[in-house]
């Protein structure tokens, strides 16, 4: 090479010697270390996986070497964009991106999906003996953990007249703070028909219908 500066392509990692002879016929020669940039090598446990609505997952980035920083996209339901391990409850289907930087700045992506199962869950407990012998007094019902909330629950006597009405109910194993009254009266024994509004995590709505026998 004539000119300066030049350049040398699809070196490799090792040691090198360079001559360089100027007009004069004058050589001065050196030898170089070339250490080549460093990639990011890790990988991702688990690389799929599948949860119930409402569950949280664990995500671990498993280092091999020359990470020196992390990034999770998107961000959605993690706990941690920049962490080695986050934490996850998506609502629905989703892939995370998780790039890798080295100190030389190159960088390594990969992909985890999460998949979401929703099997919707919701009960109500259709007999109820409000005898005040602490057994079965009051009315029940369960909503899991892909359960927001109870938004709405009504129910009604033989007549269509409204007895009950509950709001922004909590999900669990609940009694409903109905104590089988209405206007101050115990109701007669028989069955009462109920609406229960529920909305879930992911932002459905479902409508359950239903009775309830008072014994």
């Amino acid at each position: 090479m004539t000119r300066v500066p030049f350049e040398f392509k699809n070196l490799t990692s090792g040691n090198y010697l360079i001559g360089i002879t100027d007009s004069n016929g004058c050589t001065r020669e050196d030898t170089i270390h070339l250490m080549g940039a460093e990639i990011p090598e890790f990988s991702l446990q688990p690389d799929s996986a599948m949860i119930d609505l409402g569950d949280i997952i664990t995500l671990n980035m498993l280092i091999k070497n020359g990470v020196t920083s992390v990034h999770w996209a998107p961000a959605t339901a993690l706990d941690c964009d920049d962490c080695t391990s986050v934490r996850a409850n998506p609502v629905s289907d989703i892939s995370y991106t998780v790039t890798a930087t080295s100190k030389d700045l190159c960088t390594r992506s990969r992909q985890l999906s999460v998949k979401v199962k929703k099997t919707r869950s919701f009960v109500m407990a259709n007999i109820v003996t409000p005898d005040e012998n602490g057994i079965n007094d009051r009315l029940t019902y369960f909503a899991g953990k892909d359960v927001a909330s109870i938004a709405e629950m009504q129910i009604f006597d033989r007549w269509g007249n409204k007895i009950y009405t509950g709001m922004d109910l909590p999900k669990g194993v609940q009694p409903v703070d109905w104590d089988s009254t209405f206007k101050g009266q115990r109701v007669t024994n028989g069955v009462y028909p109920y609406i229960v509004r529920v909305l879930y995590l992911d932002g459905e709505e479902i409508l359950y219908k239903g009775t309830v026998r008072i014994l």
